[in-house]
């Protein structure tokens, strides 16, 4: 009978010895690549604000007043003085002093007297306004019939983000 020599014992002890280390830088490599990482910052973009300015008036029966993001608007008759029917304008402004472009969302005109129509222009709705400039628009306001008492109403606009 044969006996084993030593060497073998070796041969197969090394290879198990190289076996359980492949294993272990194995799950050593898996163990750092699946790792998570949190980042948590703040990203500061810009700021949006914005300025709402009445322009002239195109006839001395309409005048203006504004605040925040609204229009005043008064049309001025008498009895004595009535206004005669036909269509008035006065311009305004909206200047962006802010860092991002603005956007004219909505545009709401307050209750009316009947046969007063009133309209904008030159700054309208989706109107895209880039920071530093003051576009000029007007509120047109047609008359169906002369008017002989003295009414006000309000042009009110939404501001918003220009991607909203």
């Amino acid at each position: 009978m044969r006996r084993r020599s030593r060497r073998g014992l070796n041969r197969i002890g090394v290879l198990a010895m190289a076996l359980l280390l492949a294993l272990g830088a194995m799950g050593t490599a898996y163990g750092a690549w699946s790792d998570e990482i949190y980042i948590q910052s703040t990203i500061t973009t810009g700021s949006t604000s914005y300025a709402l300015s009445c322009g002239t008036a195109h006839s001395p029966e309409v005048s203006c007043g504004a605040s925040n993001a609204t229009l005043h608007i008064t049309v001025a008759a008498t009895a004595a003085a009535p206004t005669p029917a036909g269509s008035y304008n006065h311009s305004f402004k909206v200047l962006n002093t802010g860092d991002l472009p603005v956007k004219v969302q909505k545009i709401n005109v307050s209750s009316l007297p009947s046969g007063v129509h009133v309209s904008t222009t030159g700054v309208v709705e989706s109107s895209v306004i880039d920071p530093g400039l003051a576009p000029i628009g007007y509120v047109i306001i047609d008359l169906d019939d002369d008017i002989e008492e003295s009414f006000n109403f309000d042009v009110a606009f939404n501001i918003v983000l220009w991607n909203e």
